[in-house]
């Protein structure tokens, strides 16, 4: 046996252990978060959900003098790779070894309408890896949180940063 065998297994070990409860979020398209998120447009809003993941840019109002209204959706999927069999056997698991990795897409989608034809979409993708083991993991409920509300903010800095569009569609000019 050589010399550099054990160094090269604690090595690697400290490596794995050091990943260990590793998670990943990558949002799309890349946008930085807001300290403050103003109501920046008010009009109908259709959306089938908690209203704690509805961007905060929009609000519920009657209809405006624009024609506006808003329609908000989101899907998720989520997928499961477990390795329970493997980590049955593995001793590492006591140590927190990973026992399996859990992702989750959370995509939203606002349409800004006008009467019933789309005059603006803004869309947002958060993907999230967690890794999980048997002391440590989120579950998929935390991360379908963690999903929405990232989507969320990532509509809310799109608006923001859409200044003109947002002017147009509440000006003297917009109206039917």
């Amino acid at each position: 046996m050589s010399r550099g065998y054990p160094k090269a297994l604690a090595s690697s070990l400290l490596f794995l252990l050091v990943c260990v409860g590793c998670s990943s979020m990558t949002i799309s398209p890349e946008q930085a978060v807001l300290d403050k998120t103003a109501v920046i447009i008010t009009g109908p809003i259709q959306f089938e959900g908690k209203g704690a993941y509805l961007p905060r840019t929009i609000s519920e109002g009657a209809p405006s003098e624009y024609g506006l209204n808003f329609r908000y959706t989101t899907t998720e999927t989520q997928d499961r790779d477990s390795w329970d069999v493997l980590a049955f056997f593995n001793p590492l698991t006591i140590v927190g070894f990973p026992t399996g990795k859990r992702v989750s897409t959370v995509i939203g989608k606002l349409e800004v309408l006008k009467e019933i034809e789309v005059v603006r979409s803004y869309t947002a993708t958060c993907l999230q890896e967690a890794y999980r083991g048997i002391y440590y993991g989120a579950s998929f409920s935390e991360l379908r949180r963690r999903g929405l509300a990232a989507v969320r903010d990532n509509i809310e800095a799109q608006m923001s940063r859409d200044r003109e569009f947002i002017e147009k569609v509440t000006s003297k000019a917009f109206l039917p």
